[in-house]
């Protein structure tokens, strides 16, 4: 099972860092790379929203120094942030510049629908699907990519 979406987002806690996964990987090994088991739900929303979500992920608005600290998690998306600025300066979907009035499918886990204190663009009225917990897409993603795989660089910090 995968959420259907062209994009995801993920809180900056949502997964652990630790030593790199090879081979085999249990049930208990993913659970320790992302500890909650929330609930995902698909969001429609505009590119506009998007783009306020992945800005949404940078903890600017929380602390001085959170965006070198930490920033949300991405996936199906190509991002550069400034974090001098504050400032999103690249963000496409697909390989395509995301359109500000286009319609595009956002998944994340449904605490960022619960606060007010994340993803302020979109909210619980919505959700366009919804899927019972983190862990069987992570076991998923997990099992139909290689863990031997790195990561390509093409999201990045300024």
């Amino acid at each position: 099972m995968g959420a259907d979406a062209d994009a995801a987002v993920v809180p900056a806690g949502g997964f652990r860092t630790g030593p790199a996964l090879f081979g085999e990987v249990t049930a208990f090994d993913l659970r320790r790379v992302a500890p909650f088991d929330d609930e995902f739900r698909v969001v429609s929303c505009t590119g506009a929203d998007l783009r306020a979500a992945v800005h949404d992920l940078s903890l600017a608005d929380v602390c001085a120094d959170a965006p070198e600290a930490c920033f949300g998690h991405v996936s199906g998306m190509h991002v550069v942030w400034d974090d001098d600025r504050s400032t999103l300066c690249e963000l496409s979907v697909g390989g395509d510049p995301v359109a500000p009035d286009q319609e595009y499918t956002l998944a994340t886990v449904a605490y960022f629908l619960r606060t007010n204190r994340r993803l302020t663009a979109v909210g619980p009225g919505d959700v366009v699907d919804s899927y019972a917990g983190e862990h069987p897409l992570v076991a998923t993603l997990a099992t139909s990519v290689s863990t031997r795989r790195p990561t390509d660089g093409s999201n990045g910090r300024r």
